[in-house]
């Protein structure tokens, strides 16, 4: 038989080994999560006193069906913002893969034709395009032309964001010097 004294004395060898004894590792988290579940505990304990048939576990479950509605309602609203978009995004995309060469065509046909003012929407759109395709500027539908200015910082722009501006906005009757004119700037604003 063995001797029992030996024994305890392997066993004492055996747990002063270093993997039975706590090595101090920092818990970083440990007082958080300590002090955050001492909230979560006096938040349920004001519902202990309610009479509420089945306790914390009703508590939980109530808690759990606030957490999820108001989830599902974030991400409706988080849906509907995308479906929303969705539109602007698709107009940028259609606008960039715009020929600027086929716009400026169309432009001299309806100057040629007399219509000075689709000529000269078309032409700032062709310009639109060629700043986008240039990396001048993101193609996206409702940028104004102060935008595009402030990105542009060009004076040729200025001055055919100008024209157009009082043209199409302001309802000025388009001439063909204005037509003229902007196609220059144009050319200036994109060398």
């Amino acid at each position: 038989m063995s001797d029992p004294g030996a024994a305890r004395d392997q066993a004492r060898e055996i747990l002063a080994e270093r993997r039975f004894h706590d090595h101090g590792l920092p818990d970083p988290f440990r007082d958080v999560l300590d002090r955050v579940a001492g909230w979560i505990d006096s938040f349920l304990g004001l519902f202990d006193g309610l009479g509420i048939p089945g306790g914390r576990p009703v508590v939980w479950l109530v808690l759990a069906l606030i957490a999820a509605v108001a989830g599902f309602l974030i991400a409706g609203r988080a849906t509907a913002r995308r479906r929303a978009a969705a539109p602007a995004r698709a107009a940028a995309s259609a606008l960039a893969r715009e020929d600027p060469e086929a716009l400026e065509r169309r432009a001299r046909e309806a100057a040629a034709r007399g219509d000075h003012e689709l000529a000269l929407r078309l032409g700032f759109r062709a310009g639109v395009v060629r700043l986008h395709h240039r990396g001048r500027i993101d193609a996206e539908e409702s940028l104004s032309t102060g935008e595009i200015a402030r990105a542009v910082g060009a004076p040729g722009f200025d001055r055919a964001a100008a024209r157009f501006d009082e043209v199409v906005y302001g309802r000025r009757p388009a001439a063909a010097d204005d037509v003229e004119a902007a196609r220059t700037a144009w050319e200036e604003a994109l060398r």
